[in-house]
């Protein structure tokens, strides 16, 4: 075989892997980003379940005042008298990296917040 004719060779290999890579990508990252979304679920329901029943009613307590206060902050800026409440939800209600999760049961999806 000559030199071009190896060159010719090589670089079909090149692109055949290429293309598989780009075509195998999606299915991958998919699988990837699934794991993860997994693990977070996981962290959540044991952390939440871990939990005793004093503290989860304190948390729902503090989620349910923020969002009222909320309430009140949206009217005020509407009104051009806003403020910052320095508080944020994440906060308010420690449970890990996530704040709950979705499911999506129509098309068999788990999504952590």
């Amino acid at each position: 075989m000559d030199t071009t004719t190896k060159l010719k060779v090589g670089f079909a290999a090149l692109m055949i892997l290429s293309g598989i890579g780009v075509a195998s990508y999606p299915v991958i990252s998919n699988a990837v980003a699934q794991r993860h979304a997994s693990e977070a679920i996981q962290n959540y329901d044991d952390t939440v379940k871990s939990m005793d029943t004093e503290k989860l009613d304190a948390a729902k307590e503090a989620a349910r005042r923020y969002n009222q206060q909320l309430d009140s902050a949206v009217e005020r800026d509407a009104a051009g008298e806003a403020e910052d409440t320095g508080t944020s939800y994440v906060d308010l209600v420690d449970v890990g990296e996530s704040l709950g999760y979705i499911t999506i049961p129509k098309i068999d999806v788990n999504l952590p917040i």
